[in-house]
Formats: structure tokens, C-alpha cells, sequence
């Protein structure tokens, strides 16, 4: 009879501890959004008035990519409270976290590494669309920009996608300033 009891509590602090944590997931997740579009917001009234229209696109790309960053990390954090809750040790989280954002880190080396180039060229205004420049054994156009690479149209109408990293290392030539 004391078997069943115990079974009974431990099932009822179980879903107790499931509710509160699912609470925390919804709870994160609402104050994910709300900062998403409270930075996307913010970023866009700061700079509608001071900017040129290519210079407004790559500010809101800015914005958009850190309100994003912000909306993953506020909801990964809601992930590990709520894991936490449900009564997984602390330590056995952050060594589990810790192996995955090493291997993550790895694998997403070059990634990282262009989206940072792509805030240094926008922060630097080395560039903006319709310029022509030369980097490297590439000339054209620029047609497009992104914060990871940069799209550019040659001479014969070719599309050609340059890593920001190679844009961040090599020299660059704007024929358009």
C-alpha cells in the first residue's frame, strides 16, 4: 500500500513539475517575441530618418539578425530553465550544453565567420548596392548583400556570390566613390 502511495506522489509531482516547466517554455517564448520585435522596432525608427534607402536595407538586415540571435538565445534559456525544473542536475546540463556548443562551434566556424564580416562591411559602409566593385579576380555590380555574402553582377550579366570573409580579407576596389 505505501508502494502505491509513493508511485502516486512521485506520478503527481511529475506532472506538476511538467506544467510548471511547459509554463516556463510558453513564458520564454512570449518574452522572445516581445524582444524580437521590440529591437526590429526600435532599429527601424532610429534610422528611417538618418540613412539613404541602401543604407536603411543594410541597418534592418543588421537589426533583423541580432533581434533574431536574441529571439534563440531567450528561448534557449527557457529550455534550460525548464529542463531544470523537471529535475535534471545543473551539472549534467551545462556538460551537455557545453560538448554542444563546442561541436556547434566547429561546424558553424565559417558561418560565424562571414555573418562577422558581413557587420564589419555594413558597419564600414565599404560598399552599397548598385556600386561597382573589384575584389580579388571578381568585378561587377552589386546587386545584393546579405551578412553572409555579397551578390554581384560582371560584365557578362553572370551572378556571382562572394563570402564576406573573402570581401573582409582581400582589398577592395569601388569604382562607384
Amino acid at each position: 500500500m505505501v508502494e502505491i502511495n509513493d508511485l502516486k506522489n512521485n506520478i503527481k509531482d511529475f506532472i506538476i513539475n511538467f506544467l510548471i516547466s511547459f509554463f516556463i517554455l510558453i513564458l520564454f517564448l512570449v518574452l522572445a517575441n516581445y524582444t524580437k520585435n521590440l529591437i526590429i522596432d526600435l532599429g527601424s525608427k532610429k534610422v528611417k530618418s538618418e540613412n539613404s534607402e541602401s543604407e536603411l536595407i543594410k541597418r534592418d538586415l543588421i537589426y533583423d539578425q541580432f533581434s533574431n540571435i536574441v529571439y534563440y538565445i531567450t528561448i534557449f534559456m527557457g529550455i534550460i530553465f525548464a529542463v531544470i525544473n523537471l529535475g535534471i542536475q545543473q551539472n549534467t546540463v551545462l556538460t551537455i550544453l557545453g560538448s554542444f556548443g563546442l561541436a556547434l562551434g566547429l561546424a558553424l566556424q565559417g558561418l560565424i565567420t562571414n555573418f562577422i564580416a558581413g557587420i564589419y562591411i555594413t558597419l564600414n559602409n565599404l560598399f552599397k548596392i548598385n556600386d561597382v566593385i573589384r575584389v580579388q579576380n571578381f568585378s561587377g555590380q552589386v546587386i545584393a548583400f546579405t551578412l553572409l555574402n555579397t551578390i554581384i553582377r560582371d560584365t557578362n550579366n553572370n551572378i556571382i556570390h562572394i563570402p564576406n570573409n573573402i570581401l573582409r580579407d582581400n582589398v577592395i576596389t569601388n569604382f562607384s566613390k
